[in-house]
């Protein structure tokens, strides 16, 4: 199983071609069955319209999961796709309702099979054990997410420069563990027995491992 972890950007904001093939290719490129999860956005109409007509043309099919799918449905779908997307938003509304409709056992029981995840902003911080994120009130805070990957997450990095210094101070007081800290148009890639490596669609930007005594950039993908 692979995570691709995406700071910001992609098919859902209208941006970053390269990132979505980028991401296909770690699947099964063309041949990838997708499957579209919109859950922290309360299924936006308009992301949805932009994963039909940027993200279906480039697979093999193309699906997004009904808005009303129960736990069971959700087990169904989740056996027809060879890559689960989730898209951002609203990181408390999709852990609540992940949480309510019992979707998290299903879920792990898939990523257990080798179904490969990438998550983009709340569908990436969700997998870690801890997140900075920005509430509906506009307040960043830290949430426990799921732990499927060990360590912190902060996404919009420099595009939201606000999230720096508490994101650095909470790891240097031991608030939260040490973690990853990515910038918008920037995938990175979490496998079992590797380091984390990363692929950016915009040349200026990255994605760092923050520690107790500072940040150090990620090693690009090669290629």
């Amino acid at each position: 199983m692979k995570l691709i972890a995406i700071g910001g950007g992609g098919f859902a904001n209208g941006t970053d071609p390269v990132l979505d093939d980028f991401v296909l290719s770690l699947a099964k490129g063309r041949e990838t069955r997708i499957g579209f999860v919109n859950t922290a956005s309360d299924h936006d109409p308009v992301r949805i319209e932009r994963f039909n007509r940027l993200m279906a043309p480039k697979v093999n099919s193309a699906l997004h999961l009904s808005p009303s799918a129960d736990s069971g449905a959700l087990a169904i779908w989740l056996a027809d796709i060879d890559l689960l997307y989730i898209g951002g938003g609203d990181t408390a509304r999709l852990q609540t309702v992940w949480t309510e409709r019992n979707y998290w056992p299903a879920i792990q029981a898939a990523v257990a099979r080798g179904l490969n995840v990438a998550g983009v902003s709340a569908g990436a911080v969700i997998w870690f054990e801890t997140a900075l994120v920005r509430n509906r009130h506009k307040a960043l805070e830290f949430i426990r997410g799921a732990g499927l990957v060990g360590g912190s997450i902060c996404v919009h990095y420099s595009s939201e420069p606000d999230r720096k210094e508490p994101f650095a101070k909470a790891i240097q007081t031991k608030e939260i563990p040490e973690g990853i800290a990515i910038d918008d148009g920037v995938a990175v890639i979490f496998e079992q027995g590797q380091t984390p490596s990363y692929m950016s669609a915009r040349p200026e930007n990255r994605a760092y491992y923050i520690h107790q005594s500072g940040a150090v950039s990620l090693n690009k993908v090669k290629g």
